[in-house]
């Protein structure tokens, strides 16, 4: 569920810049070592359209990414503006595998993010989120101090 005044403090913003800090196709697309680079140890992704398509499961080459970034060293976060069900089964499903799924799912409040990082052990200055939509995704997550912000195409693009 999003959180609707949250979302009309973003809509009523005069300016919109500096709210993305990158950009890309995908999240296949993203140089996930330069973000390493610039002290990134946590990845904050968003699910539905993001990683996969808006209700659909987790694609094979998109579990592969998640497999390979948390070989490489990254913690691994979802959070999803997705109903109770559906959060449920995605816990299910990064069940066993470190990937941890936020239980908060009131994007833009920045609530959301602040508790997935607690539980990743994560901080804001060294993680970056990854989503596709400007006034939920990344808009919480700058609120939340979240240094990294990059926004992606909407899954399917290049996937």
């Amino acid at each position: 569920m999003i959180d609707l005044v949250e979302y009309l403090k973003f809509a009523l913003l005069p300016i919109k810049r500096g709210i993305a800090t990158g950009r890309g196709n995908s999240v296949h697309s993203i140089d996930y070592s330069a973000l390493g680079r610039k002290g990134a140890n946590a990845l904050i992704f968003d699910f539905d359209d993001t990683l996969a398509r808006d209700g659909a499961n987790l694609p094979e080459k998109s579990r592969k990414l998640l497999v390979s970034l948390k070989k490489r060293g990254f913690k691994i976060g979802i959070l999803s503006n997705c109903t109770y069900w559906r959060r449920r089964a995605l816990e299910r499903f990064f069940s066993g595998t470190g990937i941890i799924v936020g239980k908060k799912n009131t994007k833009p409040n920045p609530e959301g993010f602040l508790e997935l990082m607690s539980l990743m052990g994560a901080r804001p200055e060294k993680t970056a989120m990854i989503g596709d939509k400007l006034g939920v995704d990344l808009w919480g997550a700058k609120r939340a101090g979240i240094r990294e912000r990059i926004l992606v195409a909407k899954f399917g693009k290049d996937d």
